[in-house]
């Protein structure tokens, strides 16, 4: 490849990578705006719990975050008294290191071991 066939597909590249976080930028704010995810504070109100508490979960992998314009979300999913919150904090763990969107991508895409259901779909209907 000549210099400039190079800079052009480096600038294509560029443009396809601004495009894909764009992209990923509104889908966060969709989640906000639905409130599928809720910033730490509410969302530890809505436990019962402290922000600490939160952090400690997060800390042992029970619980995983979502970063958001650098805020910390968490799904409400946690929150669904037809789930299971030992179980959920068992697969949270099992995922181990994955960061927070790799963990949210796991729970809420179907699953063709599963019937093309989600994980968390699964537990909420105790599949």
């Amino acid at each position: 490849m000549s210099t400039t066939q190079d800079k052009a597909a480096d600038q294509d590249a560029k443009q396809l990578w601004s495009e894909f976080k764009d992209a990923a930028r509104r889908g966060r704010a969709k989640l906000v705006a639905r409130r599928e995810i809720l910033p730490g504070s509410e969302f530890a109100k809505a436990m019962g719990v402290s922000v600490q508490n939160l952090k400690q979960a997060v800390a042992e992998r029970r619980l995983f975050s979502l970063d958001v314009d650098g805020v910390d979300y968490y799904p409400v999913f946690y929150l669904d008294p037809s789930i299971d919150k030992r179980t959920l904090e068992h697969v949270s763990q099992v995922l181990g290191d994955r960061d927070g969107w790799a963990k949210w991508q796991f729970f809420v895409g179907p699953k063709g071991s599963l019937g093309d259901v989600a994980p968390v779909k699964a537990l909420s209907e105790k599949k």
